[in-house]
């Protein structure tokens, strides 16, 4: 019996290594994205409850809108290798800065509280989505892009769904808090 997976209109014998280093990161992108959005729900609701949401959904939207428009008027400006690896860069600096500076989290400019991480969850995941697409884009021909999409957005829902349960699965054991 045949495989389906690897049939003509799946993946090529020539192809098989880049669309597995592909899927790797589609996985890794997907666990990453479902597990800030719960980490930075959680901190947001640990730090400033339920009736802040309207007021960090406004700040996430200008938040996205500002990185948007630094990304729009970077993309085709400047080497796409650095223009990513600066991303990246940015998003780990930050991800730092929230992990070891706590005082972070509660951070205001001018009164306004930044909310963070929540108000640069939308913004964070649309730069990584479309650092990810691009970069497949670039690397495989449009005819190559357009049949391997569907098991790339697979395996980063897979990497998606998968992180969440392990979270779930997390929350039952006990862990000492001292």
């Amino acid at each position: 019996m045949k495989n389906p997976f690897l049939n003509s209109k799946g993946i090529k014998p020539g192809e098989a290594f880049i669309f597995s280093l592909s899927c790797i990161q589609a996985l890794s992108i997907g666990a990453f994205l479902a597990i800030f959005d719960i980490g930075a729900h959680v901190i947001f609701f640990e730090s400033y409850g339920s009736q802040m949401m309207p007021l960090a959904m406004a700040i996430a939207g200008i938040a996205g809108l500002i990185y948007m428009s630094f990304y729009s008027f970077f993309l085709n400006r400047i080497n796409f290798r650095f223009f990513v690896s600066a991303n990246y860069f940015i998003i780990m600096l930050i991800l730092a800065v929230l992990f070891f500076y706590e005082p972070a989290h509660s951070a205001t400019v001018y009164g306004i509280p930044l909310l963070l991480p929540f108000s640069l969850m939308f913004p964070v995941n649309i730069i990584v989505m479309l650092v990810f697409w691009r970069s497949t884009q670039k690397i495989y021909t449009s005819a190559q892009h357009r049949r391997l999409y569907p098991y790339l957005r697979a395996f980063q829902i897979g990497g998606m769904v998968a992180s969440s349960l392990i979270l779930l699965a997390l929350f039952y054991f006990k862990w000492d808090r001292n």
